[in-house]
């Protein structure tokens, strides 16, 4: 495999060079956000909670279909393959149930694990990391895409622990530092006690950063994670022949 510099400056430079329709689809994802923030100002009834109940499931949705819009136009980017960004939308809105429905059973099947031991769910965890790529682009479903995933790891458990498993927590941990750094300096120049701060409900400011921040992080390890599924589907292919 990889290795992980190599990893992070080929997804550096991919992510720059198609910054633009990478955070365009991503910034999606903030629409039913938006809805939601201003739902809070609103006057609490029944109607009011429905209907930031169905935006949370719009929000869902429209989640897993960027993903998968940026899967498809990643996939095509790093092989080289010619591709239409602006008909993905068209083209991939059947998979959305497909890939919902793994990372469903994904989510059951690590929540069992951890259950057990962290042991089973850090093993279900690095097994199943492919999962919903192998749903968008191998066409399978359900247990069979489970098994396609946990193929691709046979023999490189470790490997892909460290790349698809350690790698995106540590860049989460990071920016979540980052995050956390900025609303503690920002409280301190307001004169505002960051220890009272904790004890208190995130100011609306500091939740709105933190999730554009996050609209700009997913699809840079969106990258990440789709050149460790190139590498592995393509060495398992080559073992095959």
């Amino acid at each position: 495999m990889h290795a992980v510099s190599y990893l992070l400056s080929q997804s550096i430079l991919v992510y720059r060079k198609n910054f633009n329709i990478l955070i365009g689809y991503s910034s999606w994802i903030l629409v039913p956000y938006a809805a939601i923030i201003l739902l809070d100002f609103l006057p609490e009834s029944l109607p009011v909670q429905l209907l930031a109940f169905l935006t949370l499931f719009v929000q869902l949705f429209l989640f897993v279909w960027v993903f998968i819009i940026l899967s498809v136009f990643l996939k095509a980017t790093l092989t080289g393959e010619p591709i239409d960004p602006h008909r993905l939308p068209e083209k991939t809105k059947e998979l959305i149930l497909p890939v919902l429905s793994i990372s469903i059973l994904q989510i059951l099947l690590m929540l069992g694990g951890l259950l057990l031991l962290i042991i089973p769910f850090f093993l279900f965890l690095v097994w199943f990391s492919m999962s919903q790529f192998v749903v968008i682009f191998e066409q399978k479903r359900g247990l069979e895409a489970l098994t396609s995933s946990r193929t691709l790891t046979n023999g490189r458990f470790w490997p892909v622990a460290l790349r698809a498993a350690v790698i995106p927590c540590g860049i989460n941990l990071l920016f979540s530092f980052v995050i956390a750094l900025l609303i503690t300096t920002v409280s301190a120049i307001q004169g505002i006690n960051p220890v009272q701060l904790l004890r208190t409900d995130i100011p609306l400011w500091a939740d709105i950063l933190e999730n554009i921040g996050q609209a700009f992080l997913m699809p840079f390890i969106l990258v990440y994670l789709m050149h460790i599924y190139i590498n592995l589907s393509t060495s398992t292919a080559n073992k095959l022949l």
